[in-house]
């Protein structure tokens, strides 16, 4: 396995870092289009800043053999979600946002974790954003 962010050029990753930010001032990260600036502290429908906030992350076992492979699907739960669904799995992350705000340094670490485990992919679970 060869993580394929590994073969963009480091303009091209810097590149696509800044678009983060400038979609981040006006938000449109999701089909609701709140246009909150979410660097300045303003929230929109899923109440969520800047930052990324997850319940949990681990290798998870229980999807298509396609999808975990040997190592597992490196699962990241995040919390909040757009869609509000009453019949929801995941309530006490997507709707009740129980989980902690970290930074981007510390979520690439989580993920670069999760490879070396040997996951074989990175799952990012819940909708936008």
């Amino acid at each position: 396995m060869y993580p394929s962010y590994l073969n963009l050029s480091k303009k091209e990753f810097q590149k696509r870092i800044e678009r983060l930010f400038e979609i981040l001032k006006n938000c449109e990260i999701c089909p609701r289009k709140c246009h909150v600036n979410r660097l300045k502290g303003e929230t929109g429908y899923c109440k969520l800043k800047a930052l990324p906030v997850i319940s949990s992350f681990n290798p998870h076992f229980g999807e298509e053999k396609i999808l975990v492979g040997e190592g597992g699907s490196g699962t990241i739960f995040f919390t909040s979600c757009n869609l509000g669904c009453v019949y929801c799995q995941n309530y006490e992350i997507s709707q009740l946002r129980i989980g902690n705000e970290i930074s981007y340094e510390k979520l690439a670490e989580i993920m670069i974790y999760l490879q070396e485990l040997g996951c074989h992919n990175i799952n990012l679970v819940t909708p936008t954003p």
